[in-house]
């Protein structure tokens, strides 16, 4: 009860409630610091990722990129009881629907939508694997491409348990990145250590899998080399 709100309408709509609330903070940023307004990203666990999925959806022009830890896609949900039935895998929406839900954000917007990059746990108790395959469904169909991964990595790092699917679109740009992990509930992963690809530590929602997904997103963000 004490998360973003992303499954309420007036906090998620542009230009009203939370959005507008984290719009203005970004923007004040803008305004005031020295930053690079073309790098620009945005990430969350949980209720914030879903919300991360909104703040782009409502803003798309504003990111270059998403990472989305066991999120939602935009507008799946519009009260609590929705929000419950969605995380459970228990709400359905067609993909043309999740389609218009972020067209009529931005009816003008002829821009790219900012690639997201997708983690979720294949055990995760709080949020069922369904509701990452609606959020693909909503970024392929925003995209104008199908469902399919392009390119597919089994053990991805030499890691059995996780995945590494890559979406394409017509022109072979990347538009999402899936990253399935198995034996993996509603946590993020981690692998401590003092290296450059090491760190985070064990808790309640950080669990030892060998894999810094931090500094893995901050490579797919491009903040850091890719070797």
């Amino acid at each position: 009860n004490l998360c973003y709100n992303w499954f309420i309408y007036s906090d998620i709509e542009k230009n009203q409630g939370e959005i507008e609330s984290i719009f203005q903070m970004i923007s004040f940023v803008r305004q005031n610091y020295s930053i690079d307004s073309n790098r620009i990203f945005i990430t969350g666990l949980s209720a914030g990722a879903a919300m991360s999925v909104a703040m782009i959806a409502t803003h798309p022009e504003l990111f270059k990129s998403g990472a989305i830890f066991a999120g939602a896609p935009y507008k799946i949900a519009k009260n609590p009881i929705d929000g419950a039935k969605a995380m459970l895998g228990k709400k359905y929406i067609s993909r043309e629907e999740l389609v218009q839900d972020l067209r009529e954000q931005n009816p003008n917007y002829q821009g790219q939508y900012p690639t997201l990059i997708v983690y979720q746990g294949l055990n995760d108790p709080i949020v069922n694997y369904k509701s990452t395959t609606l959020l693909i469904n909503q970024w392929t169909g925003i995209n104008n491409t199908d469902s399919i991964p392009e390119k597919v990595e089994s053990a991805f790092l030499g890691i059995e348990d996780i995945t590494r699917k890559e979406y394409l679109d017509s022109l072979n740009s990347t538009i999402l990145i899936l990253y399935e992990i198995n034996n993996l509930g509603h946590k993020l992963l981690i692998k401590p250590g003092e290296d450059e690809d090491e760190g985070g530590q064990t808790g309640m929602f950080g669990v030892d899998k060998g894999f810094h997904s931090t500094f893995q997103v901050a490579k797919e963000f491009g903040i850091v080399k890719k070797n």
